[in-house]
């Protein structure tokens, strides 16, 4: 009785939390940069100090509410086993083996046939369903995945699924491994990755965009045995389950297509089509692109292209599905060259488009992601500057616990929102179970696989000074670039891979719940170190002498 008693008294302490998520939500797609002074003003240092003491009263707040409401029970940390996790290849391999060759193939499927989207019981990503449920109303396109499997011919093969989605969590990618775990050791499949684009105009598959303040209300009643009903969040069942096999499928369909070529890399500059919102503003200018090139002249090549730019081109808060840009870059392609692709995100924090050389006054906001997808393809068939790769792959995967600190967070994870794997320490704090990735491509590409939103100065430099942090201290950490240096490689980041933990920013750039999109949806202000330590450590061992 005291359970369900506590349980009652908590809804209303629950309802405060949602605020501070409702602000950040509600935050326009096209906020402007927020540029900090070279040196903060003293007004400057009070307000953040201001700022710091509301961020731990909420926190306080919160922790209590999150010590103390029913929750699901999760795994202490000690008896925590990993399941479907992939490590990769066992030992690098320095040069190609004789005889080696490059072997691809594609597949891709809509995440959408079959599903009835408009019945009013599928939530719509980007923003949350506050007062009124947001739900699907229409689709203007499709959303799909589109994979590619790769080997060398050697040491087996590895996996990419990149799905038209909002985000996808540890649990529902263990899921889909799940399904593929005997085929896989079967097939010699090494590394099996799923990755989003992180559309905020596709269906709902994080789970936070539900009726928020009825999971709040709604959850805890279940959880504590006074309400016999379903956990609600944003996520259809129906809809996930059918993805999860979708993905699935279309992994073993591109094994079952690999075929001999020939692979390619090259770059072209998009320095002007991509805005950064949040300084300092950091950015990997180029759209890489690798280039598959079947021995088999019939057959259409394969372009795998990566960036770091948001999908937000048709507003964080419509109701009507559609992949945004990169369905319409693929539209181009395909007239245009007849190749496959499949675009996989950068390390794209608080980047996005910039439309001020493709949009033109008058037109829709459709008209205009469409224009811009038309100068990204643009731009990519005319790539002049390919090399070849030689046949050469290798790929390290690494758990990393991550510190939970933020309680909005945790109290979203503890009602079943979100379909991630945490672990108890047992002494009230919990971590996130996730992982990381390090994959190397012949002799001058590396490629690091992160699981959410990375700030790009975390892998290229530039990160923001000791003199203009919030927190008054320097980011004592090389860039991942940096740290690779002595290998001669180029360093391209994955984002978004195998896991959505929210931000990762630099740790002395963590600055309020209050007032930044970030904040609210970064697992701690430790993110960014616990990624690079992580990073670091699995660096060494692949090379320890």
């Amino acid at each position: 009785m005291l359970k369900k008693a506590l349980a009652a008294i908590l809804v209303f302490v629950m309802l405060v939390s949602v605020l501070s998520v409702a602000a950040s939500a509600l935050a326009p797609a096209a906020a402007e940069v927020k540029a900090l002074s070279a040196e903060m003003s003293f007004s400057d240092r009070l307000s953040s100090y201001l700022y710091y003491v509301l961020d731990r009263l909420l926190n306080w707040m919160l922790s209590y509410l999150n010590l103390y409401t029913p929750k699901q029970d999760w795994v202490m940390k000690e008896d925590y086993q990993p399941v479907n996790f992939f490590e990769g290849t066992e030992a690098f391999s320095s040069t190609a083996e004789d005889g080696a060759k490059w072997y691809l193939g594609y597949s891709s499927a809509s995440l959408l046939e079959g599903q009835d989207v408009l019945d009013g019981k599928h939530y719509m990503g980007g923003s949350l369903s506050l007062l009124e449920p947001k739900v699907c109303t229409a689709v203007i396109d499709d959303q799909r995945v589109r994979t590619f499997a790769i080997s060398d011919g050697s040491d087996g093969i590895v996996c990419y699924a990149v799905l038209d989605a909002y985000a996808l969590c540890s649990g529902d990618v263990l899921a889909i491994r799940e399904l593929l775990k005997d085929y896989a050791a079967e097939n010699n499949i090494v590394s099996i990755n799923v990755g989003v684009l992180h559309q905020h105009s596709c269906i709902d598959t994080l789970g936070m965009n539900g009726e928020l303040i009825k999971a709040l209300v709604q959850n805890p009643a279940v959880l504590s045995g006074m309400l016999d009903a379903p956990l609600h969040n944003g996520r259809n069942p129906a809809f996930m389950e059918n993805l999860h096999n979708v993905v699935a499928d279309t992994i073993q369909n591109a094994v079952e297509d690999m075929q001999e070529g020939d692979l390619y890399y090259g770059t072209a500059d998009a320095t002007e089509l991509i805005k950064d919102k949040r300084y300092p503003s950091v950015i990997d200018p180029n759209l890489n692109r690798l280039r598959f090139v079947p021995k088999d002249e019939n057959e259409e090549e394969t372009w795998v292209v990566s960036s770091g730019i948001h999908c937000v081109g048709l507003g964080a808060g419509t109701t009507e599905v559609s992949a945004d840009y990169p369905y319409y870059l693929e539209q181009q392609l395909k007239e245009q060259t007849g190749a496959n692709l499949v675009f996989i995100q950068g390390a794209q924090l608080a980047i996005t488009t910039d439309g001020t050389t493709t949009s033109l006054e008058g037109n829709t906001r459709l008209q205009n992601v469409q224009a811009y997808a038309a100068e990204l393809a643009r731009r990519l068939i005319g790539i002049n500057n390919d090399e070849l790769v030689e046949p050469l792959i290798n790929i390290r995967l690494k758990q990393v616990y991550l510190p939970v600190e933020n309680q909005v967070l945790t109290l979203c994870a503890h009602l079943g929102i979100f379909n991630t794997t945490v672990v108890d320490n047992g002494d009230g704090s919990f971590e996130m179970v996730s992982e990381i990735g390090y994959m190397e491509l012949g002799d001058d590409l590396a490629f690091f696989l992160a699981p959410g939103e990375m700030a790009p100065e975390i892998a290229y430099g530039g990160a923001i000074s000791a003199q203009d942090s919030w927190n008054g201290k320097s980011w004592n950490y090389p860039s991942m670039q940096d740290y690779i240096a002595d290998s001669g490689r180029k360093l391209i980041v994955y984002g978004l891979m195998n896991d959505e933990v929210g931000y990762i920013l630099t740790d002395n750039d963590y600055r309020s719940l209050f007032t930044e999109n970030e904040e609210i949806n970064s697992s701690s202000d430790k993110a960014g170190s616990s990624v690079m330590e992580v990073f670091m450590a699995l660096y060494d061992n692949i090379y320890a002498f």
